[in-house]
């Protein structure tokens, strides 16, 4: 099953944000990646803008361009190198760092380092690291948007 971010989007709880929902639209990018917009944000999300062409907010996920094969064993049948395929998704956020000044763009990226061959050959335990990652996160949003501002772990 392919990714297809259904619209809105139930964010997670953060310290300010109370009940967030982002209204999001697919856009346009190339063969490795899909890219969705926030077009309206729900809930309490005071200070929060939706995407711009200048103040982008936008969530992409992507895949390898090129998925890398299981190498071939050595003569004692032994693969010295797996070569990593990388997926990943990015959330890009234009930022006001202050008065007069011009629009940062923030990135926040999770990637996902495979084996090559893991995906054939144990298929779940991969599964099992993204459920836990994304449970861990989900349970954890407030604190992280809390360390991100104040810097404690």
């Amino acid at each position: 099953m392919s990714i297809t971010l259904a619209s809105p989007v139930t964010g997670s709880a953060q310290t300010g944000l109370t009940s967030p929902t982002f209204t999001v639209v697919a856009d346009q990018t190339n063969n490795d990646s899909k890219r969705y917009v926030v077009t309206q944000l729900g809930g309490t999300q005071t200070g929060v803008t939706t995407h711009s062409a200048t103040r982008p907010f936008a969530i992409d996920f992507w895949r390898p361009r090129n998925v890398s094969p299981v190498r071939i064993p050595d003569s004692n049948g032994v693969i010295r190198q797996f070569p990593r395929n990388v997926y990943g998704v990015t959330v890009r956020k234009g930022v006001d760092v202050g008065a007069n000044q011009a629009t940062q763009v923030e990135k926040y990226e999770l990637r996902c380092e495979r084996a090559a061959g893991a995906e054939t050959y144990q298929p779940a335990e991969g599964r099992a690291a993204l459920s836990l990652l994304i449970g861990a996160l989900q349970a954890q949003s407030a604190g992280w948007g809390d360390t991100l501002v104040n810097n404690v772990l």
